[in-house]
């Protein structure tokens, strides 16, 4: 059986986030650009490379403008997949926890 963790990863920087993965023996190519899967067989794991996150846009019905929204969250993002007995190494980055809305998911 196979056993699957999900992280949801934040880094004060890309640097940091690079190599924080790094630590955990996860190479992210230097021309990965925001949105990237990067995956790898041996062993199994996949990273989307998020980037910089958005607060989402509330805009109001009847016009349309913006309420609020649309701010930087802090750090870079990843989400990290898994998959193997032994779990990942991230000390070295913030794992946060499951949002109530995520941006990102893995299916």
């Amino acid at each position: 059986m196979l056993d699957i963790r999900d992280y949801k990863l934040r880094a004060t920087d890309e640097t940091t986030m690079r190599a924080a993965l790094a630590a955990a023996g996860i190479t992210v190519p230097e021309d990965a650009a925001p949105g990237a899967i990067i995956e790898s067989q041996s062993p199994q794991w996949a990273v989307a490379w998020l980037g910089t996150l958005y607060e989402p846009l509330v805009t109001d019905p009847e016009n349309g403008e913006a309420i609020s929204g649309g701010e930087a969250l802090p750090g870079w993002r990843a989400d990290l997949r898994w998959i193997g007995p032994d779990a990942p190494d991230l000390s070295a980055t913030e794992v946060m926890p499951e949002p109530a809305r995520p941006l990102h998911g893995w299916l």
